[in-house]
């Protein structure tokens, strides 16, 4: 992907003043101890010297990379996964939806038995 795609996509999905948790000098998978700011973007990403994308943050004078910022989902629009729920009414864990790899064996059960219980249709 090129820069200027990088940014393109960052903008259409996150306008200024977007939660973020950005990380100046190296990601922490890089450097455990190194310095993290849970901040917000203050202007739109842009390619710096035409090598870079980047964004400015509120609490940090210089602009950032992007491939060192992260988007935080606020608590308010958290939307949790929706249960499973059997054709006799029992829930399922809520990884159950849907169904694949790595479901539980539990969840895969119910729905092999939801197959099997399901009443025959008929175009009559």
């Amino acid at each position: 992907m090129t820069e200027q795609t990088a940014v393109d996509q960052w903008n259409s999905r996150y306008p200024i003043s977007t939660a973020v948790v950005a990380y100046p000098g190296a990601r922490p998978e890089d450097d455990p101890t190194g310095e993290r700011l849970i901040t917000r973007t203050r202007s739109e990403a842009s390619v710096l010297g035409g090598h870079t994308a980047v964004v400015w943050v509120d609490g940090h004078s210089a602009c950032i990379a992007l491939t060192h910022v992260d988007p935080v989902q606020p608590a308010d629009t958290y939307t949790p996964p929706a249960k499973y729920v059997r054709s006799d009414g029992v829930d399922c864990c809520p990884h159950a939806t849907p169904v694949g790899p790595g479901s539980c064996e539990h969840c895969w059960d119910l729905v092999k038995w939801d197959a099997v219980d399901a009443p025959a249709t008929s175009p009559v």
